[in-house]
């Protein structure tokens, strides 16, 4: 690649770093590591369990949350895994969220 620098690279990590900052941020504001912490070791809650213990009006707050979680779990801030539908079936899952040791630090510094 001709007059390739890294300037590039290093603008679009950059942007992703800020993302995962504002993601953080979020979740210490929406207390989301303490509502996971509250529910019991090793607890795995999905998104719609934490949107009802957060006062919002919004109807897709479990939807932002997501998205916001995803971002923490890619970056290994959160755990992620699947589990059945409440409603019993097998083909539907929903992605659930735990802490991880990295997790515990915004948690402690929320209390």
């Amino acid at each position: 690649m001709e007059g390739f620098d890294g300037s590039e690279y290093l603008s679009g990590w950059g942007l992703s770093m800020i993302a995962v900052q504002m993601a953080l941020k979020a979740a210490m504001e929406l207390n989301v590591f303490n509502i996971i912490a509250n529910a019991g070791p090793n607890a795995q809650l999905s998104c719609v369990e934490i949107v009802s213990k957060i006062p919002t009006t919004n109807p897709n707050a479990a939807v932002a949350l997501d998205r916001i979680l995803r971002t923490l779990t890619f970056n290994s801030i959160l755990t992620a895994s699947l589990r059945p539908c409440k409603d019993g079936t097998t083909i539907k899952q929903e992605r659930t969220y735990g802490l991880t040791p990295k997790s515990c630090s915004p948690s402690d510094r929320q209390r």
